[in-house]
């Protein structure tokens, strides 16, 4: 079960499943599973796993360096409770978000990153709805040959699905969740062939007894091989086994397969980016015939100038669904963003979202939208200080009563950086 989300956190448009936890700023539109590298051969240097952006140059302590950081939001969200009936609530709201993160980098080929990111939600009128998330980790990469390479990520987040999302319980649901990944990659970006494996495991764990029938374990494989087309362009062949285990509900336990075949290129200094296409099957314990259909996803990046930059990803895909009919959602949908940096130092972000939820076994079908707008103004000593300016519109609509609603949140916010 992967539950529908709003987040606040990270001040970005966000429309995802909980059990997508592994980052407390998710990423814009992704609806499904682990945040994973694809693949970690483009360049000189080896995949670092990333914890999120970092500006300013930190805190010199010996060998490493240290950045602290905060921001501070102030808004006004009109629909905290994910509701289009007469219960829906509205409120001001006050939003922080600190982080720190310890960085040491030995020479170019290793890194290693100690990390906490909070988000913290304050309402004005509905504090039942109040949050405390937190992420706590470690992560690094290693080159042990020029043709070795490994990188990891360990962490334990504690968070929360808004209320409404899956269940109608009109409260926020709580849990936490520990996730460890591991990536091997054999290979140079001379080679003809380079091969990849990743290891990903995670549990989330619910703290309200109405929730902990949809308590997981979810264990996934996935082998990559990478074949040279061009110096600048790979074909790539991926192979994907997903284990989905209730401990509590095990009659909706699953298995995911995923075959696919694409590209990934970085062919100009405008132009790079992955897609892939193939077929994904699933099954359930209950034996209710599982499903198999088409699998893509993509990942593209065009800059026609250095200041300008248009992101579009997309993927369709299985999410975990707990329930005594069918065990998953088939997600489809893509997002779209442009950065643009303007004279003055001025930055400002847009944002569309677009992603169709099938519920398989149970008839329902979701629809989810969403508009992000921010300015951004950096200033101060090397622009470590940042005075933004953000709206974002989002709406579900379903074919199942209590399910839609349309929200819209407006936040101003002042954030320091080292």
């Amino acid at each position: 079960m992967k539950t529908f989300k709003l987040a606040l956190l990270g001040l970005a448009l966000s429309a995802s499943y909980a059990h997508a936890a592994e980052s407390l700023v998710p990423s814009l539109g992704t609806a499904s599973g682990y945040q994973t590298p694809q693949g970690g051969f483009a360049g000189p240097s080896i995949y670092i796993p990333t914890t999120g952006a970092v500006t300013g140059t930190g805190i010199v302590l010996g060998a490493a360096r240290l950045h602290p950081g905060v921001t501070v939001s102030y808004g006004h969200d009109s629909n905290v409770n994910l509701s289009s009936g007469p219960g829906k609530l509205s409120s001001n709201v006050t939003l922080i978000q600190p982080q720190l993160i310890l960085s040491r980098t030995l020479n170019a080929t290793e890194h290693y990153d100690a990390y906490y990111k909070g988000s913290y939600a304050k309402y004005t009128s509905a504090n039942n709805y109040d949050y405390n998330d937190s992420a706590f980790g470690v992560d690094g990469a290693k080159a042990w040959t020029p043709r070795l390479r490994t990188s990891f990520k360990l962490q334990y987040a504690i968070g929360h699905d808004a209320a409404n999302s899956y269940v109608a319980t009109n409260a926020i649901e709580r849990w936490t969740s520990p996730t460890l990944q591991a990536v091997v990659h054999y290979g140079t970006p001379r080679s003809e062939g380079q091969l990849e494996f990743e290891g990903d495991y995670k549990q989330q764990r619910y703290s309200d007894a109405i929730m902990q029938p949809y308590n997981i374990d979810e264990a996934r494989l996935v082998g990559r091989f990478f074949l040279k087309l061009h110096p600048k362009t790979h074909a790539i062949f991926e192979l994907a086994t997903e284990s989905d285990r209730y401990p509590n509900f095990g009659a909706s336990n699953g298995t995911q397969e995923r075959a696919t075949v694409g590209l990934q290129w970085d062919a100009t200094a405008k132009t790079s980016g992955m897609a892939k296409i193939g077929m994904m099957h699933e099954s359930s314990s209950n034996g209710g015939g599982g499903n198999s259909g088409l699998a893509w996803d993509a990942a593209i990046t065009y800059k026609p100038r250095i200041y300008s930059e248009f992101k579009l990803e997309g993927s369709r895909d299985y999410a975990e669904w707990a329930n005594v009919v069918n065990s998953y959602i088939v997600t489809q949908g893509a997002a779209l963003s442009w950065v643009q940096h303007w004279p003055h130092r001025i930055t400002s972000t847009a944002g569309l979202l677009d992603y169709r939820d099938q519920f398989l076994g149970s008839g329902r079908v979701d629809d989810r939208r969403g508009v992000s707008l921010k300015a951004e103004y950096a200033f101060g000593h090397q622009d470590i200080y940042h005075f933004g300016l953000q709206e974002i519109l989002l709406d579900r609509s379903s074919n199942t009563a209590g399910f839609s609603f349309h929200e819209a949140l407006t936040l101003l916010s002042l954030g320091i950086q080292l």
